[in-house]
């Protein structure tokens, strides 16, 4: 009787039902279930007629609600049994390449399987067929049945007798329940929930499985426990508003709602604005393409959140809201303390079985701290209150204090549409040509066991020289490759972005690449890592302007997930991991991009080959792909499977496998022998031990020289230097 809101706060009522709408309908078409989608329109069409028409005519009696809702029962329960002949009838009539919903067939397994379970039921009619579908249930995947309606689960699996004393027993409780919630707003709203549930009984067995079964029964207990003023519209216009009780529980309230605040500005402002600023200059999306998303989501949740804690009182109200805060808590201290080693050698994000104890030992903090703040709030008692807004405002504050200080670090930064074009990925010079191709995280303590199980694996590169002491110098491929290319040892007091700017800027980059310009070599680096490519478009070719579109569906739920992740303990962070091929899935090029997965080369090799450009005199080509990280989804020939937890040394192999092919398609074309060619891992996976191979112009072997002298990635530049007939000492010492 005290929270009035649907009378006193109409509109923010409407905003909050249509935004819940919109969100559901946003995970419905993300999941494309065709059934969540005709429950939704069930619920929200049943929903609208309720409340402007069963409740906003005072003329329609309680009587007559009761009839109209008793109705609507009855014609639920008989839709079990006439929603299957219906759909097979359509099935039959009409085309299915005009029945698609979320670009799935709406006559589809049930189509198939309606009618086959039929034939089951007619040899059990009366006990049904029970355990044996596993015999009989050929068609079903490794024995599964799934029946797809209650009615059919009732009547096959169960038998004839089961199946109408549940429904006869599912007609009487609905009947009782159509009085009942005629009774109040509340209970009508319920009364529709429930009617929805056995309306997506129609297509799956949805009311039969334990927690939905569960939540039916919670369903009808709300319904009970209502009485013919609680919420009632037309009986409850004297009650004060909510508005009214927040200005009454002063105290209260501003414990909901700083509480709310710091909560919703930690997931939803913070997260979200330090991640995109962390990492400027790598994506390519903007402030506008997320931020007024997240602005309605932190508003709506809000004042929601705000709205339900002050909906209780005494010690439910201060019981919730300890738990809310330590939870709270938990969240900032993991951020602020728990996250060391979030990233793996190569800027991937762990997960729980990647950092070992220190998931547990994370765990066990959680626990300690949610419990002494649960001790704290009933030693404290008159000072709880100020505990929970004082801290929940410090949190806020110093959260805001960071993002003006990442924001002002900003300002006056542009962002660069450039990228590493991949249209001529598998182009080559006709005259001399280097070629470079660094599988990533190709590492020499892999290729012992790879060679272990695979003794053969390189025998296609007994032409190679392999250097067993080479050095990356770092094990995160952003800094190997930008050290490779200029020389620079990382800066940690400046962002990477700087480093990058200022590497680029010194003068042995520029000598080199004039060095390469001079003697009519063309370069081009294909690589999705590198990033800050407007840095770099003096010094490599196929760097070029872009358009992308950016996806704002997929971009809200991973920078969510992203922003989760920094939050939640090491045991719960598997659920919002984002890789990174799940991040460049947020962009949609104009244009041909660099091919990331092993598979991909091993596809554009298979259809295209390589292709000798006639108009390219020479050529440095350096090829940066997926290898040996992760996600491991490739099989021991450079095939996709679909997985993504391939054992190590069989994607290892297949990585060999995409590196043979391409030698392959070199010696097809005749390009082989006066090509100098190094394979070489960006980095190793727990240190810098890349693999690194390399074949001079010309060069032959019965088989493979190993060479333990000691190298690093400085010598780069030196060897390309002297492949191209320059005077390495200029540049280095030492050369591959």
């Amino acid at each position: 009787k005290k929270y009035d809101l649907s009378s006193k706060m109409p509109i923010i009522v409407v905003l909050v039902e249509t935004v819940i709408a919109v969100i559901g309908y946003k995970i419905i078409s993300y999941y494309r279930s065709r059934t969540a989608f005709f429950a939704f329109v069930v619920f929200f069409t049943l929903l609208l007629i309720s409340k402007y028409i069963f409740y906003a005519n005072k003329n329609i009696s309680d009587k007559v609600r009761e009839v109209l809702h008793t109705v609507l029962a009855l014609f639920a329960i008989t839709g079990m049994f006439i929603a299957p002949v219906i759909y097979l009838f359509l099935g039959r009539k009409i085309r299915s390449e005009y029945t698609q919903l979320f670009f799935k067939q709406l006559f589809s397994n049930r189509f198939e399987a309606w009618p086959a379970l039929w034939d089951v039921y007619k040899n059990f009619p009366i006990t049904g067929m029970g355990t044996m579908y596993m015999k009989d249930a050929g068609i079903y995947r490794d024995g599964l049945l799934d029946t797809y309606n209650s009615f059919l689960d009732l009547l096959v699996i169960h038998g004839t007798f089961v199946c109408i004393s549940v429904m006869l027993l599912l007609v009487i409780v609905l009947v009782k329940q159509s009085k009942n919630g005629s009774k109040s707003y509340i209970s009508s709203v319920a009364f529709i929930i429930s009617i929805t549930m056995i309306c997506l009984s129609y297509s799956e067995n949805y009311i039969l499985t334990v927690p939905f079964m569960g939540f039916l029964l919670f369903v009808f207990s709300i319904i009970n426990s209502q009485s013919e003023d609680v919420l009632d519209v037309n009986k409850i216009s004297n009650h004060p508003g909510i508005i009214d009780y927040i200005k009454n529980n002063k105290q209260k309230s501003v414990i909901a709602i700083m509480l709310s605040l710091a909560t919703v500005f930690l997931f939803f402002v913070f997260g979200p604005l330090e991640i995109y600023f962390s990492n400027f200059d790598e994506f390519s999306f903007t402030l506008k393409d997320f931020v007024p998303e997240f602005i309605a989501l932190s508003v709506v949740t809000l004042i929601i959140s705000t709205l339900i804690l002050v909906l209780f009182d005494g010690k439910i109200f201060k019981a919730i809201c300890t738990i809310l805060f330590a939870l709270l808590v938990c969240s900032y201290a993991q951020y602020l303390f728990m996250n060391n080693g979030l990233m793996d050698a190569d800027g991937e994000l762990k997960t729980a079985d990647a950092v070992g104890r220190f998931a547990s030992i994370t765990l066990v903090v959680w626990i300690v701290i949610i419990i002494a703040i649960c001790i704290l709030s009933i030693l404290l008692k008159k000072n709880w209150d100020k505990m929970v807004t004082y801290v929940s405002l410090i949190i806020t504050v110093m959260q805001i204090v960071a993002i003006v200080s990442l924001v002002m670090s900003n300002v006056g930064r542009d962002k660069d549409y450039y990228w590493l074009s991949g249209a001529e990925e598998f182009n080559i010079a006709s005259g001399k040509n280097i070629i470079v191709l660094m599988p990533d995280s190709f590492c020499r303590d892999i290729l012992e066991e790879v060679l272990e199980e695979y003794p053969d694996a390189i025998d296609e590169f007994n032409d190679f020289t392999y250097y067993d002491n080479a050095d990356s110098v770092y094990v995160r491929t952003n800094k190997s490759m930008i050290h490779m290319f200029t020389g620079e040892e990382y800066d940690e007091s400046i962002d990477r972005y700087e480093w990058t700017k200022r590497s680029f800027e010194k003068e042995l980059p520029k000598k080199f690449f004039g060095k390469l310009k001079e003697n009519d070599y063309k370069v081009n680096l294909y690589t999705k890592d590198i990033h800050y490519e407007g840095l770099i478009q003096d010094y490599f070719d196929n760097v070029e302007e872009v358009k992308t579109h950016v996806m704002h569906g997929y971009l809200f739920k991973t920078l969510l997930n992203m922003s989760t992740y920094r939050y939640v303990p090491y045991v719960c962070k598997a659920q919002f991991y984002v890789s990174m091929l799940e991040l460049d899935a947020i962009y949609k090029y104009e244009g041909i991009a660099p091919c990331w997965k092993n598979s991909d080369v091993n596809t554009q090799l298979a259809e295209r080959g390589i292709y000798v450009d006639e108009n390219t005199k020479n050529g440095l080509f350096i090829s940066h792909f997926l290898g040996v990280h992760g996600p491991l989804a490739n099989d021991v020939n450079g095939n996709e499977t679909g997985e993504n937890e391939v054992p190590q040394v069989e994607t290892y192999r297949g990585v060999v496998k995409v590196l043979e092919n391409y030698v392959a398609k070199l010696k097809e074309i005749g390009k082989y022998d006066d090509s100098t060619i190094i394979i070489m891992g960006d980095h190793g996976l727990a240190g810098p031990n890349p693999v690194l191979l390399i074949k001079h112009k010309n060069e032959k072997h019965d088989s493979m020289p190993v060479n333990s002298m000691e190298t690093t990635f400085d010598d780069f530049i030196p060897t390309i230097i002297n492949e191209i007939g320059g005077d390495y000492k200029e540049f280095g010492e030492r050369v591959w």
